[in-house]
């Protein structure tokens, strides 16, 4: 069952010293509500929508039709669905309802005031699954050290076999004793998750989801809203977390009760007009777990860099008679086998309340913004040594192999670049091979002043200790520049396509020793130093390649059974971690999309469709990650008086909270070819979503993106810069929301760079008349003429992808992004061509 009811509350600064609750009647007769002399009365409509109506019956051209890689195409995108061999998706019979709940002070008045909806679900425990986009995932449930940034495990902390260990970060309690702490046991092969029989919804037509009334109660002023604990650990009658609706990807939150075979979301909005809404999730042991969304947000402690236990500056609202305040939300609830189906859901309605996006105010074509960049790299990255740099600030690491881009920006220097980019992009990948050779085979993760460097932050000395994440990165590009300088003729050095051989036989011989890659490793030794995370997770997909270029199907072998290891380890668990190399195990989304190439790359190299859905189930994850709306920031703020748009950015891990333009780092492109394997545009609409939101960050003549940090005015970011932050949390404080701070983000403009070589401008099928535009341009498909338009003020070079529909569902080979045709569209013309 779930209950709705209301709450109005009193605070003192951020304390709550009274509050009143009250039930709600689904017919919209008012209930009345006191509180502090505050007479309210409140008033809820449900509005079913939906009973029995699938997904795609809302969203006609989302229709997820699997095939086997190289199967031949349906006749028609009007059939249904087809299925795929080991997929859990039950059934999508489920309800929809949509929930106004409207507050009116009738009497009094409240000076520091709070209303708030709280939506129960009964039937909860620990054991169940939950996730906030970008904050919480799986609860958070874990083993948790509070430890000063950068994180690291201090030496006694360490192993191959540890439990997930995260930071301070906001998080339910783990489940008492003696149930265990939660672990990632490593094993080559994993049981498909068993399947738990959906059973109907039923909805009481009177009653509804409304539950009984609660009578108002006093509270001391010392005391917190319930007698549950803060997330820090177990304690009598359950835990809590609070958030803000900025802490979170997509306003929304998930739920699956396994004992039940139900999944629940709850879609919102960001707020009201007294600001962001507050976003708590409280448990208790009788076997109930709450999500409340409160007006306004009024945490009793906030969330800052390595601590949840940072004073809060939230403050109620005055209200005075008359006030009015509305909160809404959508209910979907529906029978789900698992955690990947709950994603998969979500996936299809996290934008349903979105409304359309907003174009940016100043756009740039994506190809005007990757120059910009590119002549950055070339006037301010490359060093004497030999090598772009992947930081400029003066202290630090300079080069990083993997994770921020150094062994992965030259793949778009040497296909996209002038000619001194491609001869600098050159002479890096000798600096890689000549000087980042390991004894084991692996590479070593960096450099910095003249020496190789590690990852340990205690130790930097220590250079053989290395995120996992950097060789695997490192393999899969090396891998696409060879193809690339192949297919370009570019002569290069026997032994590099031999060392990455040898790197590839040490990670498959990481995996036979340990039943796992780890998260970090020595690669002096080859062996584990720190385990139990999906941090190389793009290590299948390189692989993969490598088996193809080597002709070594025993290498093919070990890539499957990784893949499916981290699938069943990580992605149907509901949590990817290891990505990032100073989030300890965070959840994160680099490992998740990461583990998305790898699938794709396996689904079309093996012609196996059960890697399709592996990849569905990682891509509808990795869509938990993704800024789904335009976030409203702040009217005094750098971003509101820009214009600057918030959809389709990319939040990195749950511990920085801040979204940022593009995937670290990677280009999407396996979104692109999730489409192909699969036809549904879901996946193309996501692609879009994020390719769009990138080149509006690049700081550039015509508008500079000016520095405003604490309140601070600070100059302006230099010509090509892009930074990572767009902050819609107050995680670093109030005032840097909208706001970023002087520097040079390197790793999202190697994305910006990837996005321009691997992603069209245009993709278009024209026997369907199916049109998807990447970039600040427009495109209309009418028979076999496109017309491409450049609104903006830079002169664009299109990319164009078209290809008939039946030809779309074969493997792609990994060469494609290089022979892309291009179409030249000045600033303010459009371009008429005809295409096949």
């Amino acid at each position: 069952m779930t209950a709705l009811r209301a709450r109005v509350t009193r605070f003192d600064g951020c304390v709550p010293v009274e509050t009143a609750a009250c039930d709600l009647c689904p017919d919209g007769a008012p209930s009345p509500c006191c509180v502090a002399g505050s007479a309210w009365t409140v008033t809820a409509t449900a509005v079913l929508r939906q009973t029995s109506a699938c997904a795609e019956e809302r969203h006609p051209a989302r229709r997820n039709v699997i095939l086997r890689a190289g199967a031949p195409a349906p006749e028609s995108q009007d059939q249904p669905s087809a299925g795929v061999a080991g997929s859990t998706s039950p059934p999508d019979n489920g309800a929809t309802t949509d929930i106004a709940v409207v507050f009116r002070l009738v009497s009094g008045e409240l000076a520091e005031g709070q209303v708030a909806v709280d939506v129960t679900l009964d039937g909860w425990s620990p054991s169940a699954y939950v996730f906030l986009p970008a904050a919480v995932y799986a609860g958070n449930r874990f083993r948790s050290l509070p430890l000063p940034y950068p994180p690291m495990l201090p030496p006694d902390a360490r192993g191959p076999d540890i439990p997930v260990t995260i930071t301070d970060i906001p998080r339910l309690a783990p489940p008492p004793p003696p149930t265990p702490q939660p672990r990632v046991t490593p094993q080559p092969r994993v049981a498909p998750q068993p399947r738990v029989i959906p059973q109907p919804l039923v909805i009481p037509a009177k009653a509804g989801i409304f539950g009984p009334e609660d009578t108002p109660a006093k509270i001391p002023a010392s005391a917190g809203m319930t007698t549950v604990c803060d997330g820090q650990g177990y304690a009598p009658g359950g835990s809590r977390l609070d958030l803000r609706v900025g802490d979170l990807a997509t306003p929304a939150a998930g739920f699956f009760l396994p004992a039940a075979g139900r999944g629940v979301l709850v879609l919102f909005g960001q707020g009201t007009a007294l600001g962001d809404y507050g976003v708590s999730l409280a448990e208790t042991d009788d076997g109930r777990v709450t999500l409340t969304l409160a007006a306004p947000a009024v945490r009793p402690r906030a969330y800052a860099m390595g601590t949840t236990d940072a004073p809060s500056p939230d403050r109620g609202a005055a209200f005075t008679t008359g006030a009015e305040v509305g909160v809404t939300c959508r209910l979907v609830d529906f029978p789900c086998a698992g955690v990947t189906d709950l994603f998969r859901r979500y996936a299809r309605v996290r934008q349903d309340l979105a409304g359309p996006a907003r174009p940016p105010r100043h756009p740039i074509s994506l190809s005007a913004a990757r120059d910009l960049v590119e002549a950055k790299y070339n006037a301010r990255n490359w060093t004497a040594e030999g090598f772009y740099r992947t930081s400029e600030a003066d202290y630090g690491v300079e080069f990083q192999l993997g994770w921020c881009g150094g062994g992965m920006d030259t793949l778009a220097l040497l296909a996209d670049g002038g000619p001194t980019s491609r001869a600098r992009a050159l002479a890096n990948l000798g600096f890689i091979f000549d000087r980042l050779s390991a004894p084991s085979g692996l590479f070593y993760g960096g450099w910095s002043h003249g020496r190789v460097v590690g990852d340990d932050f205690g130790d930097p000395g220590r250079a053989g200790f290395v995120l996992l994440r950097k060789n695997a990165d490192w393999l899969y590009f090396a891998l696409r520049q060879l193809a690339f300088l192949d297919g370009a003729g570019i002569a290069y050095p026997a032994a590099w396509r031999a060392r990455l051989e040898r790197a590839a036989d040490a990670l498959v011989t990481l995996w036979r020793r340990h039943g796992q890659l780890g998260q970090f490793a020595d690669v002096e030794t080859g062996a584990i130093a720190i385990g139990g995370s999906a941090s190389a997770g793009s290590a299948p997909a390189g692989l993969a390649l490598a088996a193809t270029d080597c002709g070594r199907p025993d290498l093919l072998a070990a890539a499957a059974d990784i893949a499916r290891f981290y699938h069943g380890a990580f992605v149907a668990a509901g949590l990817t971690t290891g990505g990032p190399g100073e989030i300890l195990q965070c959840p994160d989304s680099e490992s998740c999309f990461g583990l998305l190439e790898s699938f794709t790359v396996l689904a079309e190299v093996t012609g196996d469709a059960a890697f399709v859905a592996m990849a569905e189930d990682a891509a509808a994850q990795a869509a938990s990650w993704v800024v789904g709306y335009d976030y409203a920031f702040p009217a005094p703020s750098t971003f509101a008086r820009l214009g600057l748009t918030t959809r389709g950015a990319v939040w990195a891990n749950a511990q920085n909270k801040h979204a940022a333009p593009g995937i670290c780092t990677l280009s999407g492109q396996s979104l692109l070819r999730l489409f192909r394997l699969t036809g549904d545009v879901t996946w193309l609409d996501l692609l879009a979503d994020i390719a769009r939101c990138l080149p509006q960050y690049v700081s550039r003549p015509d508008r500079p993106l000016p520095v405003v940090w604490d309140g601070q005015p600070g100059g302006a970011n230099e010509v090509g810069w892009m930074s990572e932050r767009i902050n819609l949390s107050d995680w670093e404080g109030a005032l840097n929301v909208g706001e970023i701070p002087y520097g040079s983000g390197e790793w999202p403009e190697a994305a910006l760079l990837l996005t321009y070589l691997d992603i069209p401008g245009v993709y278009a099928q024209p026997d369907t008349g199916l049109v998807r535009v990447f970039d600040h341009i427009t495109a209309d498909l009418d028979g076999p003429w496109l017309t491409i338009a450049n609104p903006t003020a830079y002169p664009a070079r299109v990319k164009v992808l078209t290809e008939r529909s039946p030809a779309a569902r074969g493997p792609w080979p990994s060469s494609y992004p290089f022979a892309l045709p291009t179409i030249n569209v000045p600033a303010g013309a459009s371009r008429r061509v005809t295409i096949g």
